[in-house]
């Protein structure tokens, strides 16, 4: 399996099912003030890259929902897997706020 399969495969149904959690995490620990959509974006993707706690949490839910066959793949591709986890979340969180 390569990273584009296991995301897509994966990653995207899990944090497909795992929505309304992620946006309940994200209500209580991502503080949007109005600002410009395009800071909105980039200030996610920065509280979720820089807040490791937040990080921590939301990769962690991704993680109790794979099976053992797919942990063992996200341990040995870890940087790139935490990497696309972070992304959809921001994607998806910021999607819910400001629908395209």
């Amino acid at each position: 399996m390569d990273i584009e399969d296991f995301q897509n495969d994966v990653l995207r149904p899990i944090i497909k099912s795992l929505h309304d959690f992620i946006i309940q995490i994200a209500d209580e620990s991502i503080e949007i003030k109005p600002q410009k959509v395009s800071e909105i974006r980039d200030l996610i993707e920065q509280k979720i890259k820089s807040d490791y706690v937040l990080k921590n949490i939301l990769i962690g839910a991704v993680l109790s929902k794979m099976s053992t066959e797919n942990l063992k793949w996200f341990f040995e591709n870890r940087k790139e897997s935490s990497k696309r986890i972070s992304n959809i979340i921001s994607k998806r969180i910021f999607d819910t706020y400001y629908p395209s």
